[in-house]
């Protein structure tokens, strides 16, 4: 037989599976970094908690209320009330339907099932923190709409930021470009303030109930990005697109068969 030898290849010099299938798999967040956010968050929470419930806040909170309270106009009491109105619930539902967007083109349950998933558990623990926390709301005299229950933290804010957070993520997660990820942040982070400032403006929360919940709302999100990191890893590696015939024989699929 005078049939040259196949090549042999090692699994570390197995053919790539191509840009497009390099692009259609975002790499995973690091487990690490997650854990160091949601830890600085957590941190930053609890130490405005205790400074809320074992001192009162007021000298943070009364001056930032009363200015808040002062700029109000007719216009803009009209566009603070319908920013609040739809920060919770429709909020929810409109980045839900976006994620189910999102995992439609992708053809993957993945942005959907984070979103959903942060949604329900702020709203969870925001709603459970209120109740352990039963810090009252300012004078009703100065609310702008009606309001009932208790303020710390706030649930429209806790809920409303780990849902858009956790959007921004997987909406940028596979964009290439800075200056777009860049923009898709900067909006998100200024949506969550523009929810908690018409909180604030209506009176209806004081200044560190809205602080406690962009800290909370930012750690919710991390933790259930941090589990579905956890889970992935724990599923192992995504299986590689190699033809059957070179994964049985470990071969070059592109030569012919020895003693050809």
């Amino acid at each position: 037989m005078t049939g040259e030898l196949p090549v042999v290849r090692s699994a570390s010099a197995a053919p790539s599976a191509g840009p497009a299938a390099r692009a259609d798999r975002a790499a995973p967040p690091c487990a690490g970094l997650l854990v160091s956010l949601m830890a600085a968050c957590l941190v930053a929470f609890a130490a405005l908690s205790y400074y809320v419930l074992a001192h009162g806040a007021g000298a943070v909170d009364n001056p930032v209320l009363h200015e808040a309270v002062r700029q109000r106009g007719e216009l803009l009491d009209a566009f603070m009330a319908r920013v609040s109105q739809l920060s919770e619930l429709p909020l929810s539902v409109l980045c839900a339907l976006a994620a189910a967007g999102l995992a439609r083109q992708r053809r993957s349950w993945r942005p959907l099932v984070l979103v959903v998933a942060a949604g329900v558990l702020a709203v969870l623990v925001a709603s459970a923190a209120k109740d352990l926390t039963d810090r009252s709301r300012p004078p009703s005299a100065l609310w702008g709409v009606p309001e009932d229950g208790y303020c710390y933290p706030s649930r429209h804010v806790v809920v409303g930021t780990a849902v858009l957070l956790m959007l921004a993520f997987v909406w940028t997660e596979r964009v290439a470009s800075r200056r777009a990820r860049t923009t898709v942040w900067a909006g998100t982070a200024a949506v969550c303030g523009l929810v908690g400032y018409s909180r604030i403006h209506l009176a209806v929360h004081w200044p560190t109930d809205i602080a406690a919940g962009l800290f909370l709302g930012a750690s919710l999100m991390l933790l259930v990005l941090l589990a579905a990191t956890l889970l992935a890893a724990a599923a192992g590696p995504p299986v590689t697109a190699a033809t059957p015939a070179a994964r049985h024989r470990d071969v070059d699929p592109g030569l012919p068969p020895p003693g050809g």
